[in-house]
């Protein structure tokens, strides 16, 4: 209760409560460790360093002063206690699961203590067998390429050979995921190019591999798992401007088009004569200024309304420059969070001075960023309109940027792209980019697992569309037929069987591929549907009846991809 002196935090038990202890770590659980430096120094040069530092003694209120110097650590006792038995002559703590190594690993490779990590990755590597994926992460996690590898090498070889190569997607791996933080996009996907190109990884077993550096410049898959590196980042096919550039881009560009620009630029002239003179800066991140009217940015913008209202009310000014009179002097500022030409673009479009909306995916979802930041309904449906076509030049990237953005509709679009690529695409080295190392692991499995979802889905209704164009084409076939000169001619039923027999032969092909991944959800399967008339022979019966076949095939299709969903 609020005026009553903190309860002391409690010590730690034998050896960690010795009374010749010089100083005291206490951890996040408010456990007390009491130490010796010159054990401690010896082990870790961090604490060697840190101990040579004055250290404060706290006291609490109403708590007896202290006599030996305390150290905060972020560390809980669960972690602490394990590492410093390490370092003491005493018995050490039993570790067996990953999860329990992995904090105290953690804390030993922060405090640079040489043997302890050498003991403690030993440890979590003998862990693979029991737990690979977890051995994995942690290597993930903690740097640790070894220990990585040795977890894929183990996963690697519960996976029959004849598996590896379809994977899209690593089967039990979303537990892991869900717990683990620090796992990038980027290390998954090293670890799908890994898994299906491990070729006599049962040999491995108990090696630990040391080619890791001879990868080729872009660390693609060559046949060989031991040749890729799991944690080192190749060299990117798709790269982006650093921000500096970015910014630089922007202020070039960001005047193109815009009446209401900064003094330093000469289109300054309204577009009609009359227009009440602006009456609000908007001022960008990277520091570029627009003069604008309150109104029509309160017409546009809820939220800039509600800023503006609050400027107004506290009435902030604007004092630029040299403090002489100045007409502006006491224009309000308005503080806008996105560079200047994704606001010029923004603005543009609210005073009807800019029609072409961007061409790049980046500036794109910048711009629906705003508008929805904003609540621009109608910028943010042009800007979802505008990222529809440009999804499909890089769908997996485009849906990463969506993501950094937090935009799920725009996700949502890339995924449902995606779906017109085999999902072994999905997975090519060739689909990798840079911002797959920011990106968690997490989110490029949500679209693995969506695109294979899709796949079985496709698969079944496949199956549906045959059955129901089997009965139709049972109850409806027609005795005659008209040509195109509209002469009537008999019912082609040696034709029409023909192209059954077709296209059970066909259905499995399609099936087989999907469930390989190598077609796509939404490829032209209806289209496919057309080779087979040239195998049969053309002739009107078997042109109606093939052509029932792809409306259905079609509605069943799309139906049945509506109603898979992605899971963000």
């Amino acid at each position: 209760m609020q005026g009553q002196p903190l309860m002391p935090a409690s010590d730690a038990p034998h050896p960690f409560n010795q009374r010749s202890a010089d100083v005291i770590l206490r951890t996040s659980d408010s456990i007390s460790f009491h130490v010796h430096t010159q054990i401690l120094s010896q082990a870790s040069p961090v604490f060697a360093t840190m101990f040579e530092l004055p250290q404060p003694s706290p006291e609490a209120p109403g708590v007896a002063t202290l006599v030996r110097p305390v150290i905060d650590v972020s560390e809980d006792s669960k972690a602490l206690e394990p590492l410093l038995r390490l370092c003491y002559p005493v018995k050490k703590a039993i570790l067996r699961q990953p999860e329990d190594i992995r904090p105290v690993l953690e804390a030993a490779i922060k405090y640079d203590m040489e043997w302890p990590t050498e003991a403690l990755t030993r440890t979590l590597t003998a862990c693979a067998p029991h737990g690979p994926l977890q051995v994995w992460a942690i290597g993930c996690r903690l740097g640790l390429e070894r220990v990585a590898r040795r977890g894929a090498e183990v996963f690697a070889g519960s996976i029959p050979v004849g598996e590896r190569e379809q994977l899209i997607l690593v089967p039990r791996i979303a537990r892991i995921l869900g717990k683990m933080e620090g796992i990038s996009a980027g290390q998954y996907h090293r670890l799908l190019q890994f898994l299906r190109s491990a070729e006599g990884v049962e040999e491995m077993e108990g090696q630990m591999s040391d080619r890791v550096g001879e990868m080729d410049s872009i660390g693609r898959a060559d046949g060989n798992a031991a040749r890729i590196a799991l944690l080192d980042v190749p060299f990117a096919l798709e790269t982006t401007l650093s921000q500096s550039e970015r910014d630089q881009a922007s202020i070039r560009r960001a005047f193109r088009f815009l009446p209401f620009a900064n003094d330093g630029f000469a289109s300054i002239a309204y577009p009609a004569e009359g227009v009440p003179a602006p009456d609000i800066i908007c001022r960008c991140v990277d520091g570029m200024e627009f003069k604008a009217h309150q109104s029509i940015l309160s017409l546009w913008s809820p939220v800039w309304s509600a800023r503006i209202v609050a400027i107004n009310t506290t009435k902030v000014g604007y004092h630029p420059g040299p403090p002489e009179p100045h007409p502006w002097d006491v224009t309000p500022v308005l503080e806008l969070e996105y560079s200047s030409f994704t606001i010029a673009t923004l603005l543009g479009i609210c005073y009807h001075q800019q029609t072409q909306l961007p061409t790049a995916r980046r500036d794109c979802i910048d711009l629906l960023a705003a508008a929805t930041k904003y609540k621009i309904q109608h910028v943010v449906d042009l800007a979802l309109a505008c990222w529809s076509s440009l999804a499909p030049r890089h769908e997996l990237y485009s849906y990463f940027l969506a993501h950094q953005m937090g935009i799920p509709a725009a996700m949502t679009i890339a995924a449902v792209k995606s779906l017109e690529h085999p999902g072994a695409a999905l997975v090519h080295p060739a689909q990798y980019v840079e911002i797959m190392e920011e990106v968690p692991a997490r989110t490029y499995h949500q679209i693995l697992v969506y695109h294979d979802a899709c796949s079985r889905a496709v698969i079944k209704a496949l199956d549906r569309g045959a059955r129901a164009w089997k009965a139709d084409t049972q109850a409806k076939t027609p005795v005659m037929w008209t040509t195109s000169d509209g002469r009537c001619r008999p019912h082609d039923a040696n034709g029409v069987d023909q192209l059954r027999i077709a296209v059970r032969s066909w259905l499995p092909q399609l099936q087989d591929g999907l469930k390989k991944h190598t077609i796509a959800p939404k490829a032209g399967h209806v289209g496919s549907l057309r080779k087979l008339e040239a195998a049969v022979g053309w002739n009107g019966s078997t042109t109606s009846v093939l052509q029932r076949l792809m409306d259905i095939i079609s509605r069943e299709i799309e139906a049945t991809i509506d109603k898979v969903k992605l899971n963000l």
